[in-house]
């Protein structure tokens, strides 16, 4: 199921990517925004088109009573992710993780437009990185079964937590299809972190 969700989010980053390219190559930036704020109310529509199942009412005072509940959850949550040392260790992994990837990603939308020098065609190039990105994560997430059976798991989350290394080609300022093919590699490799 895990892997079925990765593959699904891969695909959506590979063709939100593609599209907004293609988008801002044809048009400029700002029906690639029209279009992004047409999603955000279409996904309002459908969210508001959901049929919940019946809840009991909160007692009392609904708004300090739901408050108090949320704070308590979320205590609750912390103490179960302080005490138990996997979830522990893999919240602050997981943690670190977004942390590294979002920080690559505005890196790299700098690097694309500083060091490349692309001019007009560096959100094109972006909007490629991230199509790599995302396939590689889709492909990554396909074949991280059989390869997991064969090498392990422990060897296979190494390899993913390893795949920033497979940017280093990235500090010589190669020529575009070898950055994409770096972040490709990149891509592939995430999947099994």
């Amino acid at each position: 199921a895990l892997s079925a969700t990765q593959v699904a989010g891969s695909v959506v980053r590979v063709i939100g990517p593609a599209l907004a390219g293609a988008i801002i190559a044809l048009a400029g930036p700002g029906p690639a925004f029209g279009a992004q704020a047409v999603c955000f109310g279409l996904s309002a529509v459908i969210l508001f088109g959901l049929t919940l199942p019946a809840t009991e009412p909160a007692p009392e005072s609904p708004a300090i009573r739901a408050l108090d509940a949320v704070r308590e959850e979320m205590r609750d949550g912390l103490r179960i992710v302080w005490r138990n040392p996997i979830v522990r260790g893999t919240a602050a992994v997981e943690a670190l993780w977004q942390l590294v990837f979002s920080s690559l990603f505005v890196a790299a939308l700098v690097y694309v437009e500083e060091s490349l020098r692309l001019g007009d065609e560096a959100a094109s190039a972006f909007s490629v990185l991230t199509a790599c990105f995302a396939g590689g994560t889709a492909i990554g997430a396909l074949v991280a079964r059989p390869v997991e059976r064969h090498i392990g798991r422990p060897a296979l989350m190494a390899i993913g937590y390893l795949a920033p290394l497979t940017l280093i080609p990235a500090a010589f300022t190669p020529p575009p299809p070898v950055l994409f093919a770096c972040w490709l590699a990149l891509g592939f490799t995430d999947a099994w972190a």
